[in-house]
């Protein structure tokens, strides 16, 4: 039988918590992401319910018996055990999407194990591995892939087809991108970035979405002087966005401070040998509160 281990950081084995391999077991996979994605899979099976945007609350409510409350808290989410059944405690100020994400990633941990003994305090996890099974599971509620393989195949990649797909699931821009990322839907020379303005002016990336392809280069740079600092070429994919966002410095943040919304409006970049297809959109709805600027990197 497969050994329930995991390679850490230093190459060495590490055991995996007793509660991933409780969910290993459930549903006999000796791979926890695996396990994980199919044990969402069997919730939703038992959840019945066909409908899009999946209904999480309901869902919590139905699959672990789990009531939804929203509070001011500091957290995304908490999970507080009580002789009725667990209560989902989110943060009443966070952008609606972000509440809905909060909500299936606390159901996750539900579904690895149920049991949970009422207390007066919350259930803390102290375990990165299994928060990151939860972001995956929670990625896969909001966006099954029955629904959602199908929904994305059919659009071509653009900005249009994110935004299609955020509205569809009711989920982030950049949850919508990640979830992309699982999949080879958009092959394999794309890449989604989310820019915010920086404490001392000018852009900068907060989050990017992609194959590894196409990630591996930027980190830990985010912005233009950043990409000097260390020798990235002018004609890197992304200094180029960087350089060409700068460009339009004074239309975005005009943007960002009102909220306005501005759509999928494209603008094309060639530079040097490299031609890449860069789509930007001003703002794009990143809950019920907040905007965000996203841009589209092709990589040809």
């Amino acid at each position: 039988m497969p050994s329930a281990f995991r390679v850490g950081r230093n190459g060495r084995a590490r055991d995996h918590s007793v509660r991933i391999k409780s969910l290993m077991k459930q549903v006999r996979s000796p791979d926890p992401r695996r396990a994980m994605l199919l044990r969402v899979t069997q919730a939703l099976g038992e959840f019945r319910e066909a409908s899009l945007p999946v209904n999480v609350e309901v869902l919590a409510n139905s699959v672990v018996n789990a009531e939804v409350i929203r509070r001011p808290i500091s957290l995304d989410g908490l999970t507080f055990p009580t002789p009725r059944g667990p209560v989902l405690v989110v943060n009443e100020s966070a952008p609606r999407r972000r509440q809905r994400f909060s909500i299936a990633h606390e159901i996750c941990h539900l579904l690895i194990s149920s049991e949970v003994t009422s207390s007066d305090g919350p259930v803390h996890v102290h375990d990165e591995e299994e928060e990151r099974l939860c972001d995956l599971g929670a990625s896969e509620i909001l966006m099954p892939e029955p629904a959602f393989g199908p929904a994305a195949v059919t659009r071509p990649a653009s900005l249009d087809t994110l935004m299609h797909l955020s509205e569809m699931f009711d989920a982030s821009i950049q949850a919508v991108a990640l979830r992309l990322q699982r999949g080879s839907v958009w092959g394999n020379q794309w890449s989604v970035i989310g820019w915010n303005e920086a404490p001392s002016g000018g852009l900068h990336i907060t989050w990017l979405a992609g194959p590894p392809s196409t990630k591996r280069l930027l980190w830990p740079w985010t912005t233009a002087s950043d990409a000097d600092s260390i020798g990235v070429r002018q004609t890197h994919p992304y200094r180029c966005s960087l350089v060409e966002m700068s460009g339009i410095e004074s239309r975005v943040r005009a943007a960002l401070r009102t909220g306005e919304r501005t759509g999928a409006a494209r603008e094309y970049i060639r530079r040097g040998q490299d031609d890449i297809l860069v789509h930007f959109v001003g703002t794009v709805p990143y809950g019920t509160s907040e905007s965000q600027l996203i841009s589209l990197i092709m990589v040809p």
